[in-house]
């Protein structure tokens, strides 16, 4: 609990500060700020962790390794640019064989390797797969949908970056509240509670927004996202302690890499599938919009490509008035979150079930 309300710190500091930086040196400068941040980690990092003083140490899969890399970034890379829907694209089936054969090779390397990256053992593990399933579920959810959420809060409500980040601040200070309680719930009900309780916290507030419309207030979301929050709050850090308390202390480390690649890949996987369903619901009910007003088919291309980078530029002599062109792009704009918050409501559901089917008491083996 307390790991997470400190990583959840970070949580209230970037999106405010980011926000800062975008308004005011431009949106590079949140790329660059990460430079000396990495360097004051790196020296506290040499300075203060001790060297493990672990006797045995395995050798390194290095055809696992790299391979387990290439898959990601070529899942990553595909499900991004997939929001064209231009899927049987020579282009994008050449993508999807590469992205295939990299796994498959990685596999292939993985059965026969005498230190694999990941252990079979640790696949057969009734609890910390589904668990590392659903914190995968989780951040699928987060991902995508916080990151759409902003893009209303500055495209559709015309907030500024900086206002967008302070926005967010009500529901990360409830993560950490919650965070904090997760731990001494857990001592006294169970894992499964905060864990379940948490998940259906974060559904009915999922559920409640989609009634979200392009004139709803930020006023009348605040409490939705506390309690959207709350709910996240209670639920990770009890699945990253459970997760490790499922194996055996010699696999520690893989399964602390497995459980963070597992919350990482549901943040990529997240923002690429959930910004792919978002873009083409956008563009299915604004074209549909420009069909009706028998725009021609050159201008409703231009439409459709600016709409997706920016709410506000529209072109002039519009055969609609401007203000009616742009309200249709802000209804288009909705119906798109909707479906986000649908799907990822959804993905909250899927984790709920797969905690319900986990065994409540579980003995690891090597």
């Amino acid at each position: 609990g307390i790991w997470s309300a400190v990583s959840a710190l970070a949580m209230v500091a970037g999106p405010g500060l980011g926000g800062l930086l975008v308004d005011t040196v431009g949106w590079h400068s949140i790329f660059w700020v990460n430079v000396p941040l990495g360097v004051i980690t790196l020296l506290m990092t040499l300075s203060s962790v001790k060297k493990d003083k672990t006797p045995a140490r395995q050798p390194l899969d290095w055809p696992g390794l790299l391979l387990s890399i290439t898959s990601i970034a070529l899942l990553a890379y595909t499900l991004t640019h997939a929001h064209d829907g231009r899927w049987l694209s020579s282009e994008r089936l050449l993508l999807l064989g590469l992205t295939a054969l990299s796994f498959g090779l990685f596999w292939v390397f993985e059965l026969r390797s005498p230190h694999p990256v990941i252990p079979l053992a640790l696949l057969k593990n009734r609890r910390f797969i589904p668990v590392c399933i659903t914190q995968t579920l989780v951040f699928f959810m987060s991902g995508g949908l916080f990151f759409i959420l902003s893009l209303f809060l500055q495209h559709v409500q015309g907030y500024s970056a900086t206002m967008t980040g302070l926005c967010f601040l009500p529901m990360n200070g409830a993560i950490i509240v919650a965070s904090f309680a997760s731990g001494w719930i857990a001592a006294r009900l169970g894992w499964r509670f905060p864990i379940l309780s948490g998940l259906v916290i974060v559904t009915v507030a999922l559920l409640s927004l989609t009634r979200i419309g392009i004139s709803t207030e930020y006023s009348e979301i605040l409490w939705t996202l506390v309690l959207a929050g709350f709910g996240g709050g209670l639920t990770i850090p009890t699945l990253a302690a459970t997760a490790m308390n499922s194996v055996l202390p010699s696999q520690e480390g893989i399964a602390s890499a497995l459980s963070s690649i597992s919350i990482q890949l549901g943040g990529i996987l997240g923002i690429a599938i959930q910004g792919a369903l978002f873009s083409g619901r956008l563009t299915a009910a604004l074209k549909q919009s420009l069909i009706g007003w028998n725009f021609p088919q050159a201008l409703q291309t231009q439409i459709l490509g600016d709409a997706l980078q920016s709410l506000t530029t529209v072109p002039n002599n519009l055969p609609v008035p401007t203000e009616v062109l742009q309200q249709a792009i802000r209804d288009a704009f909705v119906s798109g979150l909707r479906s986000v918050l649908l799907l990822a409501a959804l993905a909250v559901i899927v984790s709920i079930v797969f905690i319900l089917f986990v065994p409540s008491k579980y003995r690891a083996s090597t």
